[in-house]
């Protein structure tokens, strides 16, 4: 198959087989980080009372504070969201000049976002009203991740308030942590993705338009929304005459470096990440935005990593890390939380062969539920939000957009 017709088939299925890679193991490492703070809840205590240590020799602490922890930071996974969400919305544009796409795009991604996101809801009321969720029983009496596992699904729910919350709360105000917790994310990407369509429509084919770029960061520099920007800023790069090939070092160099920062926990300065605490002066997102920009630089500047992330289990895990990442934690809270007390307490194993066998059972039923959602309610998603551009904004016209 020749380049061209490569590029072709990546813009008819608006995917980028090491992007959607590099996506699924976003995912994965904020699932495994949800699962190990709400069962090892030590591995994220500098300081950690005995009832939070559930390993011989205080394990969690001796691990959880090392560079290891970039398998599971899920700040720095979150922000690789946002990055390669700025570069993947960025690239249709950038390899086709289509203005329309834009403007396609823009009017299609509240649709494409809400019925994900509704059904989640559903899936969670559903579960309160069954008594599904044993979340606040296990961390009461098993793992003591009070503060954090047995904080959620405590309140009131109504049909009405899953409305409000999936349709309006989540996009406009900010979600709350009544039925899925994880949706604190989606206004960020909402407006993050606005951004990046307007400043495409506006500069896109501005000759000082990485100029703009900075200016944008500089005054957007709060919370996450850098991340779009500098995501948008490297497809542009990427796919622009001036790009010069980096030297292989400099990418593994910038590589590595976006590795150690992907362990920086935002503790004291004694510890080795100290030297980038003073960067959270200007936000508490910025060491994660400059890991995750460096991470998806040496991605795109990478033939091997390309490769790595085009994998079939990674491009799997992509395909369906949108719903994984919706879905997950929906089900730790109950099933997991399940199989757990039955492991732990019903069959008396101990702790830490509970904890695996609950891991492995409940994260493979976790891929086959992901799976399923990503077919029946992601990709009708993505449908419906196209019918409803071409109904209603282009009816005469072909699909476009994201």
């Amino acid at each position: 198959m020749s380049v061209d017709e490569g590029i072709a088939g990546q813009l008819k299925q608006n995917r980028i087989a090491y992007i959607d890679g590099v996506r699924g193991l976003a995912a994965l490492m904020v699932v495994v980080y949800h699962y190990l703070l709400s069962f090892y809840p030590a591995l994220f205590m500098y300081d950690a009372d005995a009832q939070y240590i559930h390993t011989s020799r205080n394990i969690e602490q001796s691990i959880g504070f090392s560079p290891i922890s970039v398998l599971w930071n899920s700040r720095f996974a979150v922000t690789l969201f946002f990055v390669i969400s700025g570069y993947a919305l960025s690239y249709k544009y950038f390899v086709t000049k289509d203005r329309e796409y834009l403007s396609s795009s823009a009017i299609r991604r509240y649709v494409r976002l809400v019925v994900p996101v509704f059904f989640s809801v559903l899936v969670s009321f559903i579960l309160i009203k069954t008594g599904a969720y044993s979340n606040v029983f296990t961390a009461d009496n098993f793992t003591k991740s009070t503060y954090y596992l047995g904080s959620w699904w405590k309140g009131d729910v109504s049909f009405m308030g899953v409305l409000n919350e999936s349709f309006r709360t989540v996009f406009f105000a900010g979600a709350t942590s009544t039925y899925n917790p994880v949706l604190w994310t989606m206004i960020i990407e909402f407006f993050g993705s606005m951004l990046v369509f307007a400043t495409l429509a506006l500069f896109g084919n501005f000759s000082k338009r990485y100029l703009v770029y900075a200016i944008l960061i500089v005054l957007i520099h709060s919370n996450f929304m850098p991340a779009f920007i500098i995501g948008l800023a490297l497809c542009d790069y990427y796919h622009s005459e001036e790009r010069k090939k980096s030297p292989k070092i400099s990418v593994f160099l910038i590589f590595l470096f976006a590795l150690y920062i992907g362990g920086y926990q935002s503790l004291q300065a004694s510890n080795a990440w100290g030297i980038f605490d003073f960067i959270e002066v200007a936000g508490s997102a910025f060491p994660f935005i400059i890991g995750a920009s460096c991470f998806l630089f040496a991605v795109i500047n990478s033939e091997w990593l390309k490769r790595f992330f085009s994998s079939k289990p990674l491009q799997f895990l992509g395909r369906i890390s949108f719903s994984l990442y919706l879905i997950h934690l929906i089900i730790i809270g109950s099933l997991a939380c399940y199989l757990f007390g039955y492991f732990y307490a019903t069959l008396h194993l101990n702790y830490g062969l509970s904890f695996i066998l609950m891991f492995i059972v409940s994260l493979c039923f976790t891929f086959g539920t992901s799976f399923i959602m990503y077919r029946y309610i992601d990709n009708n998603g993505i449908r419906l939000s196209k019918w409803i551009y071409l109904k209603f904004f282009s009816p005469n016209k072909p699909e476009k957009g994201e």
